[in-house]
Formats: structure tokens, sequence, C-alpha cells
């Protein structure tokens, strides 16, 4: 199948919601994906249990009062609250959350105003959630709630203009099935050379839609397998330089090995063959 819209992490859901398997898309036993990451090419990370983190995208709307710049006295600055709350935010992360449990808090993007001079009505902070567990997602969002409400109340602002939230998407961890794990990476020894199959790397903390084809089905089991895509010499000397890899993902300096297109549609080619032995 093809997803839509994986980055926004809607696309899957909203299939579901259109009701695929209504429409006669058959419920499936296995649900298989792919996805590129700068480890050389030649190499895969193919782990059991949760591999990629679960997350929320959403957007909290400060509102003020406007006016002229060059008098802020009668105004209610919803930039000066923005970022405040920026700020306050990652006091969540290492105040709140244990050091042990993994967590990322993210401002994507701040929108607000249109001239030097005047002092907008309202500011919009764009935040992004990394979490594991359902306690974690909680701490961070009752958190980013009381910060707003902080804010709005020392600012003198009414019940009624305290800060909105809209949330936008929710996706709960990936969760590699150790069974189908353990047949695809025996299987995909014959393509690849068994050292480069990294089962034992630490859960990635991006995030994945693609379970949700299947959430609360109890008939499909998942496996998500990351692709390398970065040239092996670009990633070695990466590597001999303490770095983690070459180039990051959403990032302008990312590179594609193009040797890595057929050796993606191989290794698919031959996992998803495995899968349709009995």
């Amino acid at each position: 199948m093809a997803q839509p819209a994986e980055e926004p992490l809607t696309g899957a859901q909203a299939m579901v919601k259109d009701k695929m398997y209504e429409r006669g898309v058959p419920v499936p036993d296995y649900l298989f994906g792919m996805h590129t990451w700068p480890i050389a090419v030649g190499s895969i990370i193919n782990g059991t249990g949760e591999r990629m983190a679960g997350s929320d995208q959403l957007d909290v709307t400060f509102y003020g009062v406007g006016g002229h710049g060059s008098t802020p006295e009668v105004t209610k600055d919803p930039i000066v609250m923005a970022c405040n709350a920026v700020m306050q935010y990652q006091t969540i992360i290492s105040r709140s959350i244990a050091a042990q449990d993994a967590a990322v808090l993210t401002v994507g993007a701040i929108h607000a105003g249109a001239d030097n001079n005047v002092i907008p009505a309202s500011a919009v902070v764009k935040l992004n959630l990394r979490w594991f567990t359902e306690k974690t997602r909680n701490i961070l969002l009752e958190g980013i709630k009381r910060i707003n409400e902080g804010i709005a109340i020392a600012n003198g602002l009414s019940k009624e203009n305290y800060p909105g939230i809209l949330m936008k998407s929710t996706v709960f961890p990936q969760v590699n099935d150790a069974s189908l794990a353990s047949k695809v990476n025996n299987v995909l020894k014959t393509v690849i050379a068994p050292e480069k199959i990294i089962t034992n790397s630490l859960p990635l903390m991006g995030s994945e839609d693609f379970n949700h084809l299947v959430l609360g089905n109890n008939k499909t089991v998942c496996d998500y397998v990351i692709i390398g895509t970065a040239n092996p010499a670009d990633y070695a000397k990466a590597i001999q330089e303490g770095k983690r890899a070459p180039y990051f993902n959403h990032n302008g300096n990312y590179q594609v090995d193009l040797a890595a297109i057929p050796m993606g549609v191989q290794i698919g080619v031959t996992a998803l063959l495995e899968m349709f032995k009995k």
C-alpha cells in the first residue's frame, strides 16, 4: 500500500478512518515496513520490542492584547509569553521526568506578528513530543498546560484568554514482533553480511504511524526495518571522528548513496517472500 502523510504522522489513521478494511483491504497477518537512516548502505537495524517512540504534535496559541510597539504598557505581549513558555517547557524534561526515562520536547516553530512596531494579539508555538510510556506522555502534556496557565495568570489574563492547545496528531511507540523480526533477519543474512544486521541498538526517538494501520488488531504482527542509505566511506569516517552519523534526517546536508535503492529493494523483496512461506 502507498501510505500518505507519513511526516505529520496522520496518514495511517486517516486510511483506517476512511474504512479501508470495510472497503475490502484484507486485514494483514504481517505488517512490514522500511525507513531510511544514515547508517552505511548494506546495513540495517531490526531489533525487537519498542523500536521507535510515541509522539504528539500540538500547537499552543498564546492570546494577548495587541497594540503599538511604542506603548507596550497598554498591551499584553503574547510573544514574550511564548518565549517564556519555550524556556519553561524544557524544565519538564529536566525536572519532572526521571533521568532514566527517555523523552524529548521540541519547539519546531513560533509564528507571531508581521511588523517591527506592532505587538500582535496572539502567538503560536508548535511543539513535538517523544515518549515511550503513557506516564511520560501525561507528564509532558500536563506540564505544558500548567506552564501555559501560569504564564497567563502572571500576565493578568482572564480565564477565557488562557492559551489554547490544538492536538494535531498522536502515535504510539512502534513495537517489533520478536518472532517476525527474527525470521526476517535470518533470511536477510542471504543478501547482506550478518554483522551488518543490527539488533541490539537503542530504540530511535523518531516516530512512525505505520503500526496505526493495525493498532488493536490482535491478528497482525509488525516488523519495521531501518535501512542504511549513507555512503559507507562517509559513515566510517564519521564514526572514526566520534560522530553517530555523517549527516541526519531533515538537515540540508543530508545525502543518499544511490546504491541504497537496489539494496533496499532486495532487502524488502527478500523479507516479503519469506513472509509468504507457510
